[in-house]
């Protein structure tokens, strides 16, 4: 299960930098220079399974796989990006039907302003 695990957070890393995905709530992204560059995304309109945050304000380091939310209780791992605007939507292969997916939200993405839905699961934070 750990090796799974570990091979999603990995898949995560490589979707976000495929995707080309900086997105954070009015404006632009915000990054902490003297912590290498992370990146401030809020997440709304959150569906899950019970528990789920109905939002949430996540950090993704840079070059990170996953968003760490502010309150340290989970990671939120991002797999599946639909630019709802454009169309256009970025899932690797099998991965929307494998049941690794539980947790949609809605951001914006900061280059572009585009409506953004970001589906993936929340990791919790031991």
């Amino acid at each position: 299960m750990r090796r799974i695990k570990v091979f999603v957070a990995r898949l995560a890393c490589v979707s976000l930098a495929a995707a080309g995905v900086m997105i954070t709530i009015g404006g632009t992204a915000q990054a902490d220079p003297a912590n290498g560059g992370t990146t401030t995304v809020s997440f709304f309109d959150c569906t899950g399974p019970p528990g789920t945050p109905s939002g949430f304000i996540a950090v993704r380091e840079s070059g990170g796989s996953g968003f760490l939310l502010r309150d340290g209780t989970a990671v939120f791992v991002g797999l599946i990006f639909d630019d709802v605007t454009t169309g256009q939507a970025f899932s690797p292969q099998g991965l929307s039907s494998s049941g690794n997916v539980t947790t949609t939200c809605t951001a914006i993405n900061s280059v572009s302003g585009d409506t953004v839905l970001v589906s993936g699961f929340l990791a919790p934070v031991s």
